[in-house]
């Protein structure tokens, strides 16, 4: 979480808002012993969709998302003291919002599996999330292109991303006595490390790094692609002007003893596309990062156990200040996911 200054005044939680879980497994596909087993499973927190709005390209409601953590409202305690007081005074100050960070697997476009889940197709099913296809981790499951490296893109082992980190940046003026105001600061990207597997000729990483080391400035574009199931391209991540900063030669792997070179490179901005719910998200982070309209209004809306609409939650001109990469891995099993961390100006409940 980011911390922004309160200007020497203490702060205070007043309600802590939305810890909301993952989502409750429907019993309308279950066998008859596994409902009996379900049963007797302590109550889970409700399931709950995910829709953001505003300026913009279009919305997106995403029922995919398996945490969402942070946005309290809070009240600042401003000194009231006067000189003639004899006790330390306080009074209520300004008012603000917590951040809100989204968790949840990658998710690919909708499809035809899951329309019959249970709670309407918001249950979890696995591979499939109501009605969308959720992106695996582990060998097949991803592919890299690094430009002018054929041959150590084919043997990627794994790819770990730091995270994209938008500054927050404080607003507030005279006139804004009620709640604090933030809008986004600069952005920073971070570093790239990829291991690859190291065959007898395999120079492409090296070469690049010795090159850079000599003074060239040789600048090169990482792909990632996560592929669905039938192999296809569900979401790329375009790391853009990358040079090397470190390599690593050789990298032992004590289970497989497979020799591994390592690169870290550190790239300089990133195209991101998605094919799927999650595109006017993406959308929203890259034109942040360009400094174009950034409002938006995120709604959280809970899913009761019939599949109803319980309560929502508004979170009023929020940006993204945090965006976390999935890790990348051929021996990685499971899920992978992604992480969003916003910071709304004001939060409604109804």
């Amino acid at each position: 979480m980011f911390h922004v200054s309160s200007k020497r005044m203490s702060l205070i939680a007043v309600a802590v808002v939305a810890v909301l879980a993952l989502a409750s497994l429907g019993i309308a596909t279950m066998s008859p012993e596994a409902q009996a087993k379900a049963k007797d499973r302590p109550p889970r927190l409700p399931d709950f969709t995910v829709e953001i709005t505003g300026a913009g390209s279009g919305s997106d409601v995403d029922s995919a998302w398996e945490t969402a953590s942070g946005g309290s409202l809070n009240i600042e305690i401003a000194d009231a003291s006067v000189g003639t007081d004899q006790t330390h005074t306080t009074t209520p100050g300004h008012k603000y919002v917590e951040e809100l960070t989204l968790r949840g697997p990658l998710t690919a476009g909708r499809t035809a599996t899951g329309k019959g889940s249970p709670n309407g197709g918001r249950g979890h099913l696995g591979v499939n999330e109501g009605s969308y296809e959720i992106l695996e981790n582990g060998a097949g499951k991803f592919k890299i292109d690094i430009q002018g490296a054929q041959t150590a893109s084919a043997n990627v082992e794994s790819i770990t991303i730091e995270d994209l980190v938008i500054d927050v940046r404080e607003m507030t003026t005279g006139a804004d006595w009620d709640y604090r105001v933030y809008g986004p600061g600069d952005a920073h990207y971070g570093s790239i490390t990829i291991r690859s597997r190291v065959g007898k000729d395999s120079k492409e990483l090296y070469q690049w790094w010795l090159d850079t080391s000599r003074g060239k400035n040789i600048r090169k574009q990482i792909s990632v692609i996560a592929l669905r199931r039938d192999g296809s391209e569900a979401r790329s991540y375009n790391f853009l002007e990358c040079f090397p900063t470190r390599y690593q030669p050789l990298v032992l792997d004590g289970t497989s003893r497979v020799s591994v070179e390592e690169v870290t490179a550190k790239c300089e901005g990133v195209d991101m596309k998605v094919d799927g719910n999650r595109q006017s998200m993406m959308d929203w982070i890259t034109e942040t990062v360009q400094g174009k309209e950034w409002k938006r209004n995120v709604t959280v809306t809970e899913i009761t156990k019939d599949g109803s609409d319980g309560k929502t939650y508004t979170y009023i001109d929020a940006f993204p200040t945090r965006y976390v990469f999935p890790a990348f891995s051929s021996s990685g099993t499971g899920n992978l996911y992604e992480e969003v961390t916003m910071k709304p100006i004001r939060l409604e409940l109804s």
